[in-house]
């Protein structure tokens, strides 16, 4: 099965410019190498590649196939790939692709390799029958697993990423702001740990679906400040971590105010707005503050949290699409200005 020829087409979808998604006739691609090709099952669609669609992801190039969280199987792979999974074992895709020779890669941060790749950003992605990867960068998955569940592992990903840059401890009070789709994978992620976590929002919808994601605690901020509805809540003491996924300029002095001394906060959530920063409350209190990009190699650890049935992302879900549909469905979700939730893309029928 090595490198095994296949002469056909697939259909795509491909973005040639912001706001023109379109379906196009591909050659299926052949594995170089180092590479596997994977014939793709779902696909979800993230944040990132509405970004994409609208013209506003700053590393992507058109035209381009995104597409970075995916579920599929093993087809074949190429002439130096050693103890590679069969043919028809299903497998994930990491998509942080990283050169391995670069002083960030040396110093173990391949997420943010000096010349890092990203699966459907810097090049073609899953929204598309097959795709072509490193064998490096595949992982297989227990064949319990719905096509639909793995597709969570990726977005599961930045959530362990994020608890491993806060070190969490079972002594540990945990403030994440934004019920989101991450920041309530990522209260999943920080809940395995025995951490006491609380989540804020402004959409009491949302902290409703955190709710049946495990949430116990939850704020809704709407119309208050933030840093006073945390302290009340409390008791005047302030969370000892913050995970930051919203990214909003104007939290962040809130944010700062709200904490604990000693206290850790992670920046998730980003906005090209400069973020105004008091110096010396951060001295003040000592806090650290943190950055997390993508994962750092976190996909064994979160696979293995699937196999124990540890963690269910199912009140994330809410459809599944064939990939004809997918250009009228980005266009859709780009004038509600929001993600219902995970939209998930079926490139194969069965």
């Amino acid at each position: 099965m090595k490198g095994k020829a296949m002469n056909h087409l697939m259909r795509v979808l491909i973005i040639n410019a912001p706001h023109r998604a379109v379906l196009e006739e591909r050659p299926i691609p052949h594995p170089a190498r180092h590479e596997v090709l994977i014939r793709v099952h779902r696909a979800g669609i993230c944040g990132s590649d509405l970004h994409i669609y609208e013209g506003s992801n700053p590393f992507v190039s058109y035209p381009r196939i995104p597409g970075h969280e995916l579920a599929g199987e093993i087809v074949s792979w190429g002439s130096e790939v050693r103890d590679a999974p069969p043919p028809g074992t299903k497998v994930v895709v990491d998509p942080v692709i990283s050169c391995g020779k670069c002083i960030a890669c040396r110093m173990g941060h391949p997420n943010v390799c000096c010349d890092l790749q990203v699966v459907g950003v810097h090049r073609d992605g899953s929204f598309a029958p097959y795709l072509v990867v490193p064998a490096a960068n595949v992982y297989p998955i227990p064949e319990h697993l719905t096509w639909n569940e793995a597709v969570f592992i990726e977005p599961y990903s930045i959530a362990a990423n994020v608890r491993h840059r806060l070190q969490v401890t079972p002594d540990d009070t945990v403030l994440i702001i934004g019920a989101g789709i991450i920041g309530t994978l990522t209260l999943q992620a920080i809940r395995l740990t025995g951490a006491r976590t609380i989540i804020c929002d402004i959409s009491e919808p949302a902290l409703e679906r955190a709710r049946r994601m495990g949430a116990e605690e939850t704020i809704n901020t709407e119309g208050r400040d933030l840093a006073d509805a945390v302290l009340a809540y409390t008791g005047g003491e302030g969370p000892t971590a913050v995970v930051d996924a919203v990214g909003a300029p104007s939290l962040f002095e809130s944010i700062v105010r709200s904490c604990a001394p000693g206290a850790r906060i992670v920046l998730l959530g980003f906005s090209s707005v400069p973020t105004p920063v008091r110096q010396s409350e951060i001295i003040r209190k000592e806090l650290s503050i943190l950055g997390s990009r993508l994962n750092n190699r976190r996909f064994p650890e979160v696979v293995s949290w699937f196999a124990e049935g540890k963690i269910d992302p199912t009140p994330l879900f809410v459809g599944e699409y064939s990939l004809k549909e997918a250009p009228s469905l980005l266009d859709r979700i780009s004038k509600e200005r929001a993600l219902p939730g995970k939209l998930i893309l079926r490139l194969q029928e069965e």
